[in-house]
């Protein structure tokens, strides 16, 4: 069939599947979709067979869901004047883990780069919401970027983490199945193993899956164990490469959201935000769920975003060794998709403060920022979890949290120059495994920011650049000797704040003194774990808010506990 007529049977299909949708072929290849929908699910799928067609470059989808207003990105209620007329060399929308990686990789270089975030915080979307496991990506081949990247990253982690001094195991995953039948698939996967240079895996069999995990069920017939499958604190990995940075003398600017942009002759010149107009000679799009939004204000978008929920279970430590101490996944339950949710994934995760993870589903939303968690959503990861385990307390349970996946259509990652635009870079649809891959994707955006520069004629060089971020140790990992030295030098790490996780007020005020330090009492919670226990704050709380106030000199009211608007008050 001719190309034409390829593109007349898409015409036909499209319009098949939803007459209130049409499109357009950009000049570059893009497909373009207009119209209306009467749900989200048919929005999402003219998206999907547009990239299934195989026809386009890229899929522009701008169908509206009909009777809704999409909520807009919500930014700072402020503004002022603060980095009006600022100028760095590169700019780096987004502040989760990939744009604080880029930022990091940048401070080596000898040039000046900045990260604008819209939070008063770094890694508090994707970044805070996702199980912290670093993936070896036994399923992921199929998908170019999304795969090469991973695999780079994760050999990465040992030396990264030890130079930023962030907690990283490699504690292996066991995939499980259910029907020894599925044998049959150790042949094929070992040679997709090697052929993809993944690592490595071994055979589990029952006897042995039990001896290890008492606990699992038995309705495991074998498993498959990974051990270069690790995990990591996500948001503490996020905000230790931007404070590495900031050491090497990158820019953080919080609160600052990013508004607009002024081009000129396929160039961006300025940068508008709610605090001023900074110019940039090259500009990061690492803006996460709105990486396509910023993609249209530079005038370059050739992609769209569908936010994908999923939720989350984090359990008390002391159920740990009750439930299954290690990673698994059951492989067969993940194949199994009710109608609600549109991918596999999800498992049982150990995290690398010995918690359980549990989870997470994923389904396709609107809302690109609507972390509200639906009791049904938190029962289904429950139900289809728990068919790996003999017995789940539910008393286990002391917190749960819902995520929203930067989706692309082509499930896939875009790490590139910008196509219409020449001094812009799209790091976007980094969805899972991105917190695997961030290392690797910030050298390569390093270098195409040099290249882009060097364009311009600019000389950039390396640069005396320390990657060690030196910070102090977690009171509760200490052993007794060391713990006695601390207190010895400073008796606030002798005051026991959150009993909890045995964080102390020396711990906190140290938090409260670096180099990005936190403004909220989430934000403390997340750099040191005081109200990450059991009582999940309940009894530490007031007395992390009473060193905030010690600290900063800032009246208990105007302290936040997480965002802008949510202010710890006396209630009567």
């Amino acid at each position: 069939m001719s190309r034409n007529g390829k593109i007349v049977k898409f015409s036909e299909k499209l319009h098949e599947y939803e007459a209130g949708v049409s499109f357009e072929k950009r000049a570059d290849g893009v497909c373009v979709l207009t119209g209306a929908a009467d749900s989200w699910d048919k929005v999402v799928g003219a998206g999907m067979i547009a990239q299934k067609s195989g026809l386009f470059t890229g899929v522009v989808n701008n169908v509206k869901l009909r009777g809704v207003t999409e909520p807009p990105m919500k930014t700072p209620s402020f503004s002022d004047e603060k980095y009006n007329g600022m100028k760095t060399d590169v700019l780096v929308i987004g502040g989760g883990v990939v744009g604080c990686a880029i930022l990091r990789e940048l401070s080596a270089l000898n040039l000046s780069c900045t990260l604008a975030e819209k939070e008063n915080d770094l890694g508090t979307h994707a970044s805070m919401r996702n199980d912290g496991m670093v993936h070896v990506g036994m399923d992921i081949p199929g998908k170019p970027l999304k795969f090469l990247y991973m695999k780079r990253g994760n050999i990465m982690f040992d030396k990264l983490c030890s130079e930023l001094q962030v907690k990283f195991y490699r504690n292996g995953q066991y995939v499980m199945f259910g029907d020894s039948r599925m044998k049959a698939l150790i042949p094929p996967l070992w040679i997709r193993v090697r052929r993809h240079g993944i690592g490595k895996f071994r055979y589990v069999g029952q006897k042995e899956m039990r001896r290890k995990f008492p606990n699992i069920s038995k309705k495991v017939k074998f498993a498959l164990f990974f051990p270069e499958t690790g995990t990591v604190c996500p948001y503490g990995l996020t905000v230790a490469l931007a404070e590495n940075a900031v050491m090497n003398g990158a820019a953080v600017l919080l609160e600052t959201a990013v508004t607009g942009m002024k081009t000129e002759k396929g160039e961006i010149k300025s940068v508008m935000t709610n605090r001023g107009e900074i110019s940039a000679k090259v500009v990061i799009n690492a803006a996460g769920v709105f990486c396509d939004k910023v993609a249209d204000m530079a005038g370059d978008r050739f992609y769209t975003v569908h936010p994908r929920k999923g939720t989350s279970i984090i359990t008390d430590k002391s159920f740990t060794d009750k439930i299954v101490r290690g990673n698994v996944a059951l492989l067969d339950n993940r194949l199994k998709s009710d109608k609600k949710s549109h991918t596999k994934g999800g498992g049982i995760v150990l995290t690398s403060d010995g918690n359980l993870l549990i989870g997470p589903d994923a389904h396709e939303v609107y809302a690109r920022e609507d972390y509200s968690v639906d009791i049904d959503d938190v029962k289904r990861v429950l139900k289809k979890q728990s068919v790996a385990v003999d017995e789940f307390p539910a008393n286990a349970v002391i917190n749960y949290f819902s995520g929203i996946r930067a989706s692309l259509y082509n499930e896939d990652f875009i790490v590139e120059k910008g196509r219409a635009v020449k001094n812009i870079i799209h790091v976007a649809g980094i969805q899972s495994p991105g917190l695997t891959a961030a290392p690797a994707i910030a050298q390569d955006v390093a270098v195409m920011a040099k290249e882009l520069l060097e364009e311009r004629g600019e000389k950039v060089e390396g640069k005396a650049f320390d990657p060690i971020r030196k910070t102090t140790p977690r009171l509760a990992e200490m052993p007794l000797c060391d713990r006695e030295k601390y207190i010895k030098e400073n008796p606030d790490y002798g005051k026991i704040v959150c009993r909890c996780e045995e964080v102390s007020a020396g711990e906190i005020k140290d938090a409260l003194k670096s180099v990005i330090p936190p403004v909220t009492v989430d934000g403390v919670k997340r750099r040191v774990r005081a109200g990450m226990g059991r009582c999940q704050g309940g009894f530490c709380q007031p007395y992390v808010l009473e060193i905030m106030h010690e600290v900063t000199g800032k009246e208990y009211t105007e302290i936040p506990k997480k965002g802008e608007g949510v202010i710890i008050t006396e209630t009567k």
